[in-house]
């Protein structure tokens, strides 16, 4: 390389160098802020905030012209939950965590790691936490497979999927939000004919 040229190998380097430092920054002042977040509120508490967010949000009502987007939803989510928000993301896509974590920097995303996932659900857990402005929080069953194999015989949610999913999923999740206010979590219209009318 002559001299004056610029080496681009070594500009990319220092660009991803000064993006992770800048990362470091932001996710110890999130960090500290969480460290120093109020106790969680009553229900009663939260109910109002509730209602207050039902009022400022929805408009004149559900699909409406002015119904708050989805980015004022969490800029207001933020505002009112600030460290007490978590997203729940299966990592099919991470739509939802980009989404929040414009507003909440270093928002948990909590994985429910059933110990069932393919290869590359996990693959997406890793390269969303790489590279969005996120904290991920693996959620885990009090069983690994093989005890659950051990304890109930092997492949159980084939048997009992009920059991399964009660202790590799609902268990889980419900001891792992209690330390939330609110839970952001995607409904799709197609899982199933009780959401089939969820609103836009």
């Amino acid at each position: 390389m002559t001299a004056g040229t610029s080496n681009p190998l070594a500009a990319l380097r220092a660009a991803a160098q000064a993006r992770s430092a800048e990362r470091d920054e932001s996710r110890a002042r999130a960090q500290a802020a969480r460290a120093s977040a109020p106790p969680k509120r009553s229900d009663e508490e939260l109910k109002e905030v509730v209602a207050r967010g039902v009022a400022e949000l929805s408009g004149s009502g559900v699909g409406s012209d002015d119904e708050a987007s989805a980015a004022e939803v969490v800029a207001w989510a933020e505002r009112e939950f600030g460290t007490s928000i978590a997203v729940a993301c299966s990592m099919a896509d991470a739509v939802l965590p980009h989404v929040v974590a414009q507003a909440a920097p270093w928002v948990d995303v909590l994985f429910l790691d059933t110990g069932y996932h393919f290869a590359e659900t996990y693959g997406t857990r890793d390269a969303v936490a790489q590279s969005m402005d996120v904290t991920i929080v693996d959620v885990l069953p009090e069983l690994t497979v093989a005890e659950q194999d051990e304890k109930h015989g092997k492949d159980l949610f084939g048997r009992d999927p009920g059991l399964c999913c009660q202790m590799r999923k609902v268990e889980p999740l419900q001891r792992t939000l209690a330390g939330y206010e609110v839970w952001v979590t995607g409904v799709r219209r197609d899982e199933a004919p009780t959401r089939a009318k969820t609103p836009s």
